[in-house]
């Protein structure tokens, strides 16, 4: 089965992917990722889609920016999803793509 790493960084993001998630965990095994924001969390908790949050909620500086990547590398490293979806978080896909 198919692994798919869907990562949350918003409300908007987390009510869109959790009705992906939702669809395609007929066919794959799904695994969601989350900023520590409480507006994305509450959206996914409330669709019942469970998640990983992989940062903390200190701000948005560069030097946190770093800190989601470094996360998101590791666990990309330890999941081996197959595909990432993700909407506006560039730090996922830096991380997928190198």
């Amino acid at each position: 089965m198919e692994k798919v790493w869907i990562d949350v960084s918003d409300h908007r993001e987390a009510r869109l992917l959790s009705y992906v998630a939702r669809a395609l965990s007929q066919k794959a095994d799904i695994v969601v990722t989350c900023s520590a924001l409480p507006q994305p969390q509450a959206v996914l908790r409330a669709e019942g889609i469970g998640f990983h949050q992989l940062d903390d909620p200190s701000g948005d500086t560069l030097d946190h920016y770093g800190k989601r990547i470094v996360l998101l590398s590791s666990f990309a490293s330890k999941s081996e999803p197959d595909l990432l979806l993700s909407d506006l978080e560039p730090a996922a896909v830096r991380t997928a793509f190198g």
